[in-house]
């Protein structure tokens, strides 16, 4: 059985000051979450999808998935004060709630474009290796500096990525290291992915595309619409 936990706690500060909370911003009459949660329903190996949620909008996020018709059964939870505690939330829910859980998969509520057969690869890595990564390549120069003032080396860009969301882990192994790590540093616990490698966790990867964005400033959500825009283009002239 097949989890996914889809991130809708943040607040979205560097997003807008209006007060509402990116996940929950619409395009074309649609909330962001909507969209992402779209793309998990219809997948057929997710079977439940819990949703770690900001507090206070809950009840907003129960009705959005009603009036959109979210197939698949849904469990809105508290989200913690960092993401990692939202994590842990969650695995801990699943733990206590849906125990026959043998995979779960990870993505942020704000990662609006996601791809059937990305989702379905991610799920069939953490099947057969344990643990799998959705990533993209680099297509600029990665280089480190001491002190922002001048490059102290510079990386061959063939032998480094990108990790994305999904993600997707053997669900006892992710619980376990999960509570083991909470009191790691923060740079440890950026996502799960980080954590299990950590840990030592071999992490199978799997290329997603570099429309899989996370929408955290408003220049973002008009890359998202242009991206929507173009994929119903594409839709309609039959283009490649």
């Amino acid at each position: 059985m097949s989890v996914a936990i889809i991130f809708g706690g943040g607040v979205g500060a560097r997003f807008s000051k209006s007060g509402t909370p990116k996940q929950f911003v619409e395009l074309y009459g649609k909330p962001i979450i909507v969209y992402t949660l779209e793309h998990f329903s219809n997948n057929p190996h997710i079977e439940e999808i819990v949703i770690p949620c900001v507090a206070g909008w809950a009840d907003f996020l129960k009705d959005l998935i009603e009036r959109f018709n979210i197939r698949k059964r849904c469990h809105i939870i508290s989200g913690g004060a960092t993401s990692h505690e939202s994590r842990l939330n969650a695995l801990d829910y699943i733990k206590k709630n849906i125990p026959s859980t043998e995979t779960v998969v990870m993505h942020d509520a704000v990662r609006p474009i996601i791809t059937q057969d990305i989702i379905t690869n991610v799920v069939k890595g953490a099947t057969e290796h344990g643990a799998a990564a959705s990533y993209v390549s680099l297509t600029e120069t990665p280089a480190e500096t001491d002190d922002f003032q001048k490059i102290s080396t510079v990386h061959n860009r063939s032998s480094y990525i990108i990790v994305k969301a999904p993600q997707a882990f053997n669900f006892i192994e992710a619980y376990r290291l999960h509570i083991n790590g909470k009191d790691l540093p923060e740079d440890a616990l950026v996502d799960s992915c980080t954590l299990m490698s950590h840990y030592g966790k071999n992490i199978h990867l799997v290329e997603t595309s570099y429309d899989n964005i996370k929408i955290t400033t408003a220049k973002d959500y008009f890359i998202f619409k242009a991206l929507v825009d173009a994929s119903h283009y594409e839709s309609i002239f039959g283009l490649p």
